[in-house]
């Protein structure tokens, strides 16, 4: 048979997969099943993360999210249904105590560095961020960012901080009762 095949390097989760992928060139409606079915896969990818996922292309375009991600950022039904990218990003950027500077990172699509960012939302939570780029061969064709709500872990270890400060605060007094009591 003539094939025709690719190979890509992927990184999810800080793990690389390798995908190979291989065509008969003649029969058209097995390549357009093998997309529909990788399509699928990498939806149902996508969506079973545990983070929220947006993907930018070289453009500047939303190329795509999963329902997390919508969820997280609170976007409304009907701004997903116009498909406005700019209005889309507008929203996330209103959420952020630096949106300029957040805008400015979703910007950075053709940087070849990987990302690592904490948002402070206006509404108190805080999201990690982190980004790679996507390529295409050893072009890069848009950038992935990863979102994960870390509000919880941030509010107990400020809670942790805070016990800390009363403990030390309680034995300083605790000391300083002693010595008054010793003389």
């Amino acid at each position: 048979l003539t094939v025709e095949k690719s190979v890509r390097l992927i990184e999810h989760d800080g793990q690389r997969y390798l995908l190979i992928q291989a065509r008969e060139v003649h029969d058209e409606r097995r390549i357009e099943d093998d997309l529909a079915n990788t399509t699928s896969q990498l939806r149902a990818t996508l969506e079973s993360t545990g983070n929220g996922i947006l993907v930018i292309d070289w453009q500047g375009h939303i190329a795509s999210m999963n329902r997390l991600f919508s969820s997280m950022w609170q976007l409304p039904e009907a701004l997903l249904l116009r498909a406005d990218d700019a209005a889309i990003i507008d929203c996330i950027v209103r959420q952020v105590v630096d949106g300029e500077t957040f805008r400015t990172r979703l910007q950075q699509i053709v940087e070849s560095q990987t990302s690592h960012d904490e948002l402070r939302l206006v509404d108190g939570r805080v999201f990690e961020c982190r980004s790679l780029p996507q390529y295409l061969d050893e072009r890069i064709i848009g950038r992935v960012f990863g979102f994960h709500d870390i509000s919880e872990r941030i509010r107990i270890e400020q809670d942790l901080v805070a016990a800390r400060e009363r403990a030390e605060a309680a034995n300083q007094a605790k000391a300083a009762f002693l010595a008054m009591m010793s003389h």
